[in-house]
C-alpha cells in the first residue's frame, strides 16, 4: 500500500492565496445603480513642498481625478482637484475670487446643472490669517465625470488636517445611470 502525502510548501501556497482572495471582496451596494468604494488614501505634503496623487474612479484604466497638496509653509497651502484624463468636474460655489468646493451634507443630493462643476476646483487655501474652504474634518464633495456624451455623478468624502500636511480620500460613490443624481452617503 502506497502511502501519499501532499507536500507542505504547496498546501501553505494554497491556503495563502485562498485565504487572500476571499478577504478581497467587492464592496457592495444597497442599491445596484450605485458604485460604492473605500479607498482610504493619503497624500502627505512636505511643509514647503507639494504632493500629488489621482485616483481611477470607475476603474478603467483612466485616472479621473487628479489630486495636488501644497504646503507653502508660513501658515499657507492649498488644494487642488483638477480633471486628469478624461473630462470631469467638480461642484464648486463662488465664495471668493479662487472656485472653492461646495461642501455638501449626508443626504443631499448631487447637482446636475453643468454650471455647478468646473475642471479645476480649489477645496480650501488659507494664507496667513485668511482661511477659505475646507479646512479640516472630513466634508463631502460633488463630481462627475463622462460615459460618452453622458455624465456620471457622485460624491466624495475626503479629509484634510489643518495643517495642510494630509489630504485623505476617504470613500466615494458615483450612479452608474448617466444624468441621474445620487444623494450624498449613498451606497
Amino acid at each position: 500500500m502506497k502511502n501519499y502525502s501532499l507536500p507542505i510548501f504547496p498546501l501553505a501556497v494554497l491556503t495563502t492565496l485562498l485565504l487572500t482572495f476571499s478577504s478581497c471582496k467587492k464592496e457592495e451596494s444597497d442599491n445596484p445603480n450605485i458604485v460604492y468604494r473605500t479607498v482610504n488614501k493619503t497624500i502627505t505634503c512636505i511643509p514647503g513642498l507639494s504632493a500629488t496623487d489621482t485616483i481611477d474612479v470607475n476603474n478603467d484604466g483612466l485616472s479621473e481625478m487628479y489630486f495636488v497638496i501644497q504646503n507653502l509653509g508660513a501658515d499657507t497651502g492649498i488644494i487642488l482637484l483638477n480633471s486628469n484624463s478624461q473630462p470631469s468636474g467638480f461642484a464648486v460655489g463662488t465664495l471668493a475670487p479662487i472656485p472653492i468646493i461646495r461642501v455638501l451634507n449626508d443626504g443631499e443630493t448631487t447637482p446636475l446643472s453643468a454650471s455647478a462643476y468646473m475642471s479645476t476646483a480649489y477645496p480650501t487655501y488659507k494664507a496667513s490669517g485668511f482661511r477659505e474652504g475646507l479646512l479640516s474634518g472630513d466634508a463631502y464633495i460633488a463630481f462627475r465625470f463622462t460615459t460618452g456624451s453622458k455624465y456620471n455623478y457622485g460624491w466624495m468624502k475626503i479629509s484634510l488636517n489643518s495643517a495642510f500636511t494630509e489630504l485623505k480620500v476617504i470613500e466615494y460613490a458615483y450612479n452608474l445611470i448617466p444624468d441621474e443624481v445620487i444623494e450624498v452617503g449613498a451606497k
